[in-house]
């Protein structure tokens, strides 16, 4: 092949954008990985305080406006900035700001609190995080095959890449979805919300990646009849 055909063939990237764009791409599979570790971390804490709860549930009481647990009285102490929840003389958590208010009203009426209601809410919470951070995970997982594969290769335009790009949308809808019905069955069932619901700037996220795809694909087809490539050797 001739050096003026291989020229026309070779995307007009110079070495520092190269450069950029590897550093860029090596830097987002990184922490897609990263990230994976995280969710798997946070994946066990909420499978344990799975099994925690219905433990604590055994071991909670109410009666006469004050909780026990494990047989140890729960004390609130005001103070002018926050509210301290101890047990036995130890701090285990505090109340500020505008939600000050909100607990001291709250603890007037403790004795209408349904404790298993109240744990089964927990519970169907704890569930629908579980799932949530399993569809997390995998938009990691495809995220980090995609920018490897931007790294590695001469041309981000090949058929895996637009198939990540577009699996990555599609478990973004998964999660919208799953959080509004789970909103849903909460608000019914518990009266309590769980989570967000889907608003216009989930669904624009969700249309701006599909359009990625689809540009993906466009550049796939263009690349394939020209045989041109991205991170080529170019003549100063």
């Amino acid at each position: 092949m001739s050096t003026e055909k291989k020229k026309t063939n070779n995307v007009k990237f110079d070495k520092d954008k190269q450069q950029k764009m590897k550093f860029l791409s090596k830097f987002i599979y990184i922490l897609a990985k990263i990230g994976k570790v995280i969710t798997i971390i946070a994946g066990v804490c909420i499978l344990l305080a799975m099994a925690i709860t219905p433990v604590l549930v055994g071991n909670i009481s109410i009666k006469d406006n004050s909780i026990t647990i494990f047989g140890e009285k729960v004390e609130y102490e005001n103070h002018e900035d926050e509210i301290v929840i101890s047990v036995k003389g130890v701090k285990v958590g505090s109340i500020t700001g505008d939600d000050m208010v909100k607990f001291n009203l709250a603890t007037n009426e403790l004795d209408k609190i349904n404790i298993p209601k109240l744990f089964s809410y927990v519970e169907f919470a704890l569930v629908t995080s579980a799932a949530i951070m399993v569809l997390t995970y995998f938009i990691l997982l495809y995220l980090e095959k995609l920018f490897r594969n931007i790294y590695n290769n001469e041309t981000p335009f090949i058929i895996d890449n637009i198939n990540y790009i577009k699996k990555i949308a599609y478990l973004l809808i998964a999660i919208f979805a799953t959080s509004f019905v789970c909103d849903l069955i909460s608000t019914a069932i518990f009266d309590y919300a769980i989570s967000a619901k889907i608003d216009l700037t989930s669904l624009i996220y969700v249309l701006i990646i599909l359009s990625i795809a689809y540009i993906f694909e466009y550049g796939y087809e263009l690349q394939k009849n020209s045989k041109a490539t991205m991170y080529s050797e170019v003549e100063e």
